[in-house]
């Protein structure tokens, strides 16, 4: 499937000059990473060189400029601290955007790998490159990487804010909203140091060759969070592959991860139920809950869903990867 660069056809005809300020070059195909929506395509150029034809296969990251921050600062601090970034090979601006254009990333995705798994060997092997990556990101300076030490933990904004929506919502799904909350806020573990993640992990975003992660995309949207917030993405992430596949995937992440690093995660399933709730929120305004109060089976179908959910979460990591939480 070709698709468009939108926004950044001029940007990338910038980046291409500056690889091959001679002869004529031309985009041939583009397709989109599935992972990075509107943000990173597949290209493949076509350069005429003495009559000849040749075509070259690049990545092509269109990030958005904000506050007169550089996106793109945050590629190269993760390179710096040894991180595995795509490799940039020009790149392009405007007032509001930055075109990077690197060497395509080595090998397939995470995603992939599950997706095709034909032996339970080739999930365990995947789930422990990503805690492998993933040890390695949260033990990072969050200075070296630009984010401020100092940033204070957003879970309580987020758990005040879901409170807020919970009393919206009609009195059946409200009450078991606030059970689910205050459950939640007892599980958290505070005080626990707060560490660089990627905001969301996405399995698509990772790619491998022989066992490590060897490239990752969606740099520029790293925060300070909890690690288990990491593992929780994970879990809420892996609702389109097959059950056993999740349990198995999310124990191994799990047990590689604790067998390398300190990090607390036993709040894993309450950050999972967190952003679970976060999720239902905004697919279901209040407006539409006010409306469903005319009659009882949206209401009693969303309560009997939210109580499924909160039993999950109260089993355990195990138990919501077995969960289905799809409407």
């Amino acid at each position: 499937m070709s698709t468009p660069i939108p926004s950044g056809s001029g940007l990338l005809r910038q980046a291409l000059a500056q690889l091959y300020p001679r002869g004529e070059v031309s985009l041939s195909v583009a397709t989109p990473v599935p992972a990075l929506q509107q943000r990173a395509w597949t290209i493949t150029v076509q350069r005429k060189i003495s009559g000849t034809v040749r075509e070259h296969h690049f990545l092509a990251l269109l990030l958005s400029s904000s506050n007169g921050v550089d996106p793109a600062s945050a590629y190269d601090r993760a390179a710096q601290c040894g991180l595995p970034t795509p490799t940039i090979l020009a790149r392009a601006d405007d007032a509001e955007h930055v075109l990077l254009l690197c060497a395509p990333p080595p090998g397939v995705t995470i995603e992939y790998i599950l997706r095709h798994a034909t032996a339970p060997w080739k999930v365990s092997a995947a789930a422990v490159s990503v805690a492998r990556f993933l040890v390695e990101l949260h033990q990072c300076s969050p200075d070296a990487l630009g984010l401020a030490s100092s940033m204070p933990d957003a879970t309580e904004h987020r758990l005040g804010q879901l409170r807020v929506d919970a009393a919206d919502y009609p009195a059946p799904i409200r009450s078991i909203l606030d059970r689910m909350l205050d459950w939640i806020d007892r599980q958290l573990v505070r005080d626990a140091p707060l560490a660089p993640t990627l905001n969301p992990v996405r399995l698509a975003a990772l790619f491998t060759t022989g066992g490590d992660i060897d490239c990752v995309l969606g740099w520029e949207h790293l925060a300070l969070r909890s690690p288990a917030d990491d593992i929780a993405d994970l879990v809420s992430g892996m609702q389109h592959f097959d059950q056993a596949v999740r349990e198995q995937f999310v124990s191994v992440v799990t047990a590689a991860y604790v067998q390398r690093s300190t990090a607390p995660l036993q709040d894993t399933p309450a950050r999972v139920l967190l952003a679970h709730l976060e999720r239902m929120v905004i697919v279901t305004s209040a407006r539409a809950s006010r409306a469903a109060e005319t009659t009882s089976m949206p209401n009693e179908g969303m309560t009997v869903a939210l109580q499924r959910a909160f039993r999950a979460a109260q089993n355990g990591l195990t138990a919501l990867a077995r969960h289905d939480f799809t409407p």
